[in-house]
């Protein structure tokens, strides 16, 4: 199992494997819970045995680029756009499905579900990763315990995830600093209306684009506005091969010459704009968040 690990932190591994069937630990725990259990020889031969089957999907789930394990590819796809979204407490869910013999179908729809629980809470919302890792660890061992549908497991997700009209709420004031993390959602967000072009899933080869620049420069513009609205979603675009680090700066019509040679669709629609202001922000911002319901939708 050493040999297979390539250097991965064991403990956090064994944590893993643990919360994936047994009552939730934390690491300081881990070892004395584990001698309460694993008390038999024989206990410690199945411990090990679970411990070396598990490690491939492990590696998936914190290396998805450079790991593989599952025959459908859509899954580690799912799995990388989390580990984009620093999520990693879900891991115990994929492994007692793992475990459980789950259908990759199933195993796909839940990864789904789980990503679309993680950017209405957490990216969205603002809500810290880790306050789900104890309902996740929860599931996880219902999972290992009697196997659930994903209806059922769906439903477990859907009494903590937000609703429409929560998600609604916070995504209209949303703003995203993390470049990668808003490079992200408006990339899902254009895929889904776009569906005949996809950007391209490298976040190093497109760029994202603040409408109204970081320096206000020539844009008349008050300070407190500049400073609430900069990083709102709806303030936020990407740009391909026709970016152009000149025009960062530029005024708003400036910068609609740049926008009107896009191939991304929600950048050439900007063109359609005769100023940009705070209320245009809001009311593109409504635009976005009318495909965002959809592409991550509550699942049942």
């Amino acid at each position: 199992m050493q040999e297979n690990a390539d250097g991965i932190d064991l403990t956090k591994y064994f944590r893993t494997i643990w919360n994936s069937k047994y009552d939730f630990t934390r690491e300081k725990e881990l070892y004395k819970n584990l001698k309460g259990i694993v008390t038999t020889p024989a206990e410690c031969l199945h411990f090990t045995r679970e411990l070396v089957k598990c490690i491939g999907i492990y590696k998936v789930l914190i290396d998805p680029t450079n790991e593989t394990h599952f025959k459908d590819k859509q899954i580690e796809k799912h799995i990388e756009n989390l580990k984009l979204l620093n999520a990693s407490t879900y891991y115990p869910i994929v492994i007692a499905m793992a475990n459980s013999s789950y259908e990759e179908a199933e195993i796909k729809k839940v990864v789904e579900a789980i990503e679309s629980f993680i950017v209405r809470n957490c990216v969205i919302a603002g809500k810290v990763a880790n306050r789900y890792e104890i309902l996740f660890a929860k599931l996880a061992k219902k999972i290992s315990d009697k196997r659930m549908s994903f209806n059922e497991i769906a439903q477990e997700l859907k009494n903590d995830m937000l609703s429409d009209e929560e998600f609604k709420n916070h995504f209209m004031v949303c703003s995203i600093k993390s470049a990668s993390v808003a490079k992200f959602i408006l990339r899902k967000i254009n895929d889904f209306q776009q569906r005949e072009m996809i950007v391209h899933p490298s976040n190093m080869k497109i760029h994202l684009e603040h409408i109204m620049p970081k320096k206000s420069g020539n844009w008349k513009v008050h300070e407190d506005i500049h400073n609430k609205y900069l990083h709102r979603i709806g303030n936020l675009t990407l740009l391909a091969d026709e970016y152009n680090k000149s025009i960062k700066n530029k005024e708003f019509h400036e910068k609609k010459k740049v926008y009107k040679k896009s191939k991304i669709e929600m950048t050439k629609k900007l063109v359609s704009y005769n100023e940009w202001t705070s209320t245009r922000i809001d009311e593109r911002q409504k635009e976005l968040y009318d495909v965002a319901k959809q592409v991550w939708k509550k699942f049942i």
